[in-house]
């Protein structure tokens, strides 16, 4: 097992948290950093965040879905203020 199975299994494994009468998109999207060459190429690891000296690295990512019907979900209560 590759450890972006390993990485999936577990976050199918979270609940989804949503609020009450909620409903979720019928999958999410996961975007996983990979070791596959292959794989697509984004600029988008941050090197340098100083003024004018911004520079960013190559990383190889793969979109994985999970359907939000295998997932358990829980609950989260309205939050209300006070006063």
């Amino acid at each position: 097992m590759r450890d972006t199975d390993d990485l999936m299994e577990a976050l199918r494994a979270e609940p989804l948290f949503m609020r009450p009468r909620e409903r979720p998109d019928e999958r999410l999207r996961c975007v996983i950093e990979v070791d596959d060459l292959d794989a697509e190429v984004r600029r988008d690891q941050p090197l340098c965040f100083r003024n004018g000296e911004r520079g960013f690295a190559l990383r190889y990512v793969e979109d994985r879905w999970i359907e939000t019907a295998d997932l358990p979900t829980e609950e989260v209560p309205i939050c209300t203020s006070a006063g």
